[in-house]
């Protein structure tokens, strides 16, 4: 997602979020909530959403804190290829699964500081990476201010 917002755009959140990207789009979108538009409801959405979906797996949890199972944290039986069928193979697998998943994270950690520090987005970035002028603090981001209203701006002028 933080790549492909580079990439494309669909129709209509330009109305919403203009041309924000990451933290700059989450910035607007609580704006538009808070200015107190009943049109705009995104982020009171979004945790409906994925409120539901937690409960949805409230059950196996709960399982599996009275010792009702086996079950590992994460495997909810979904292997439709057969993948598990071979134990050496599948923990393999798992532990390539886990690997994936933590280089996401690191991956999607960087993109977002980066994208606070310099306002520009992964791919925005590395197509101008010849021109170093372009690399200035992004000041007007929301968490940049709140984050440097108690130290003042730290961040280096390069142009």
């Amino acid at each position: 997602g933080a790549i492909a917002q580079d990439l494309f755009q669909f129709k209509g959140t330009d109305t919403l979020v203009g041309v924000a990207k990451m933290t700059g789009a989450h910035d607007a979108l609580l704006k538009l909530e808070n200015s107190g538009s009943a049109k705009v409801t995104t982020m009171h959405q979004m945790l409906l959403w994925i409120g539901i979906i937690e409960l949805c797996s409230a059950p196996v949890i709960a399982q599996m804190w009275k010792g009702e199972t086996d079950r590992e944290p994460g495997d909810y039986a979904f292997d439709p290829l057969g993948f598990s069928k071979n134990p050496a193979a599948a923990a393999t697998y798992k532990l390539k699964e886990i690997k994936n998943g933590r280089l996401a994270m690191i991956g999607i950690g960087g993109m977002v500081h980066h994208y606070i520090l310099t306002g520009k987005g992964p791919v925005q970035f590395i197509s101008q990476i010849p021109n170093y002028k372009s690399c200035i603090a992004h000041e007007n981001s929301a968490l940049t201010i709140k984050m440097l209203a108690p130290v003042g701006n730290i961040m280096p002028k390069i142009c």
